[in-house]
């Protein structure tokens, strides 16, 4: 998501954004934006917000008790929870890529139908195949797109990602959930990036990617 929509005034006018930008994140379910905004403020040196510093009291106060959720699985915790989000909406964008690009392949295609020689007509076979690739089945192509990243998983997971997102755009309260954090808050918690492919493995034509 787009997190700025216009020009600023001054600094004080983009601080003062970014934290609302935080505070909406929060509201749509997001913890970690308190943290988010916690830290934001320490680094540029600015007076938290009161929400944060309210709902940041509230954090530290749970921790004392040493309440911990009993809620399993990748979105037990404050920070697993972003990550699922994210991982849902990296699965959105690879559906979302997937379709779009249908049209590119089929423009390419007739034009290079147009142009003589061999490496015109292999070009086309290639993008003919990719097509066929992309034409199959949105979710499993998404699937395979994503194969050896974090946020890699099955055609099915791929399609509840995928829907849950598309309800969740639909307003700006719940789209914020998808707000991306600044990269330097994210490295302090050792988060990974769903979108960071795994290193060293070798790259292979889409369509001939196995799931």
């Amino acid at each position: 998501m787009a997190i700025y929509e216009r020009p600023f005034d001054s600094p004080e006018q983009l601080h003062e954004t970014e934290l609302e930008e935080l505070k909406l994140m929060f509201v749509s379910g997001t913890p970690l934006a308190v943290t988010a905004a916690m830290d934001y403020s320490n680094r540029h040196g600015l007076s938290p917000p009161p929400w944060a510093v309210a709902e940041s009291v509230k954090m530290l106060c749970t921790l004392l008790r040493g309440d911990t959720t009993r809620k399993r699985g990748r979105s037990s915790g404050i920070v697993d929870r972003y990550r699922q989000d994210a991982i849902d909406y990296v699965r959105w964008e690879a559906v979302v890529e997937i379709r779009e690009n249908r049209k590119i392949l089929r423009d390419t295609i007739q034009a290079l139908m147009k142009l003589p020689g061999r490496a015109a007509r292999e070009h086309r076979i290639y993008c003919e195949k990719l097509l066929r690739w992309a034409t199959k089945d949105s979710f499993k192509c998404a699937s395979m797109l994503l194969f050896e990243s974090p946020a890699f998983g099955g055609r099915d997971a791929v399609r509840i990602s995928f829907r849950k997102v598309q309800r969740n755009l639909r307003n700006r309260a719940t789209a914020m959930r998808y707000h991306i954090l600044d990269r330097k808050f994210l490295r302090k918690i050792g988060y990974l990036d769903p979108a960071t492919p795994r290193p060293g493995k070798k790259i292979v034509h889409l369509f001939d990617l196995k799931n």
